[in-house]
């Protein structure tokens, strides 16, 4: 009983988290739809992609392997865990959205 609230919390973040990666789905098919040239597409599409990976590693395949390294990785400070965690949450559905674009 003791772990409900924490499930609740996070049934809410993953139906945020799902309205966000379907927004940013339909906002990045709106904007390469715009390009007509489709080397044009290509070109930025993977530049934006290899841009974030390069400052954001996790980022890369799945996510599964950054998150276990967050997991193992036991800091002192809740800082180090926690920034990229956010960037993970907040990019990976970016990086998605303009893969399918």
């Amino acid at each position: 009983m003791y772990a409900l609230p924490y499930f609740v919390l996070l049934g809410i973040l993953a139906g945020f988290n799902s309205v966000y990666l379907t927004k940013s789905v339909i906002f990045f098919k709106n904007l390469f739809a715009s390009i007509e040239n489709e080397y044009l597409k290509v070109i930025a599409g993977s530049l934006f992609i290899s841009t974030l990976i390069f400052f954001f590693p996790a980022l890369y395949g799945e996510g599964y392997s950054g998150v276990r390294n967050l997991i193992a990785f036991t800091p002192e400070f809740i800082i180090p865990v926690l920034l990229p965690l956010v960037s993970i949450l907040l990019l990976k559905p970016v990086i998605t959205s303009v893969t399918l674009a």
